[in-house]
């Protein structure tokens, strides 16, 4: 399993044994799973990479498009299509913070998310020409737990005002 995004989890199985990346969408009206339980019972316990935007207006039925309402079915095809594809639009539909990213749609009312690393460069800046490679001394940072022994691939990164963002995977 490469990714997974748990449709309606609910407390039972223990979060701490997902080695995936995982995204729990959510909306702020669902009295069933509750936001609140769902990032208690599933996202905190998670040592992968995650992901749990909370929509306003959505209830417990949306993730089956009751009524028609696909609110969720962008971000999710973003989502495995980022893992699964190897897809930097889709990661930057899901971890970035542009027009058109999870992040900046004005529907979620809260965003948890954790994306388990980040680089940290030694240096701000780098010169080359065109077709040359530049190496940056760097250390890749955790930002969640070591559980399972598994090593790290790049598979994306790009400029960000004054830092880099980065896409660090299980391989």
């Amino acid at each position: 399993v490469k990714a997974v995004a748990p449709i309606h989890p609910a407390p039972g199985a223990p979060a701490t044994l997902i080695y995936t990346p995982m995204m729990v969408p959510t909306g702020a009206l669902d009295f069933v799973t509750s936001p609140m339980m769902v990032k208690m019972a599933v996202y905190d316990g998670s040592p992968s990479p995650k992901l749990m935007p909370v929509m306003n207006g959505v209830g417990h039925r949306e993730p089956v498009n009751f009524a028609g309402g696909k609110k969720w079915d962008a971000y999710l095809a973003a989502f495995f299509s980022s893992y699964l594809r190897s897809d930097l639009g889709g990661a930057m539909v899901i971890w970035g913070d542009e027009t058109g990213s999870v992040a900046k749609d004005s529907r979620i009312s809260n965003l948890h998310s954790n994306k388990g690393a980040y680089i940290q460069l030694e240096a701000a800046e780098a010169s080359f020409k065109p077709g040359q490679t530049v190496s940056i001394p760097g250390k890749l940072v955790r930002t969640l737990p070591l559980t399972k022994e598994a090593p790290y691939t790049f598979s994306a990164y790009r400029r960000i005002a004054h830092s880099f963002d980065v896409d660090a995977k299980f391989e």
